[in-house]
């Protein structure tokens, strides 16, 4: 894959246990908060996931969730961009 010379670790779960691995990876990662960036296109996933535990999070809004607006449960991202190639302004 392309991108595979960036990924250190890669895990797949089913939904129940999302948090648990995201935590445990976190953890083993050694990383700060603020070091640590959410993107997703829907923000009900990662969106919500990095706001309600304090991390900064990137909504590509783009897609078929593009109408997919934050909510109070989701939680108002961090930043909001259209095309992959911002995330290079932000990092």
């Amino acid at each position: 894959l392309p991108l595979g010379k960036y990924i250190d670790t890669f895990e797949v779960s089913d939904e129940k246990e999302k948090d648990r691995i995201l935590e445990r990876l976190i953890k083993k990662l050694n990383l700060q908060k603020e070091e640590i960036l959410f993107v997703d296109d829907r923000v009900v996933k990662s969106i919500k996931y990095g706001n309600k535990n304090g991390y900064p999070t990137i909504w590509l809004k783009k897609g078929p969730f593009a109408n997919e607006l934050p909510n109070l449960e989701t939680g108002t991202p961090t930043f909001t961009i259209e095309t992959l190639s911002d995330l290079k302004n932000i990092i």
